[in-house]
């Protein structure tokens, strides 16, 4: 799977569970400030991720240095091609 569809895929995932606020999606917006992700909702976020590209279990700081779209599909990229984004 390349970065596109990655990116494709992330990007479905994150407009579905903004509840429809993210219709344009940007690389650059912010996931819990621009896309209103709660602690709770991030954590539902994770598992979708986590379920949906068949990835073990992220590490919790990983997933804390998460800020961005982009950063986030960097992230999943990296690990399911094993390779940096």
């Amino acid at each position: 799977m390349n970065n596109e569809a990655v990116r494709e895929a992330v990007h479905g995932i994150l407009r579905h569970m903004s509840y429809g606020e993210a219709e344009e999606l940007s690389d650059d917006a912010r996931i819990a400030t621009d896309l209103g992700f709660d602690s709770l909702r991030l954590l539902e976020l994770a598992i979708v991720i986590e379920e949906r590209f068949q990835l073990a279990e992220v590490d919790v700081d990983e997933a804390l240095g998460v800020s961005t779209v982009r950063e986030l599909v960097d992230l999943v990229t990296e690990r399911v091609t094993g390779t940096a984004a």
